[in-house]
């Protein structure tokens, strides 16, 4: 993950150590049922990412994957895990994992 001006942006191949981002606009979840997929299992697929192999057609996880939206507010402090295609992994206070918008979030520093 790389520092664009305040927000967060990563690419599909930038994967980054642990780190505290603030959330400047709040989000909530689209979907209350996230895909889970483990690593090894496959499906059929339109486009590539980084946690999927292709195969024609045919794409196999390369890591365990879900598509968990985590809803957040507006000051909420969180760790980023990893940032993939324009989102981050998260983690709350409270240990809940999922992902955010890139742009909802700027890395935060406290001394």
């Amino acid at each position: 993950m790389v520092q664009a001006g305040n927000k967060l942006s990563a690419s599909c191949h930038e994967f980054s150590v642990e780190r505290r981002i603030r959330i400047v606009k709040g989000y909530a979840r689209e979907f209350e049922k996230a895909m889970v997929m483990k690593k090894g299992s496959s499906l059929q697929v339109i486009r590539r990412n980084d946690v999927m192999e292709m195969d024609g057609k045919y794409a196999t996880f390369l890591m365990d994957y879900d598509s968990k939206e985590l809803t957040v507010s507006e000051g909420d402090v969180l760790i980023s895990i990893y940032g993939m295609g324009g989102w981050t992994r998260a983690r709350k206070p409270s240990g809940e994992e999922g992902w955010i918008p890139d742009e909802i979030a700027e890395p935060y520093y406290s001394l």
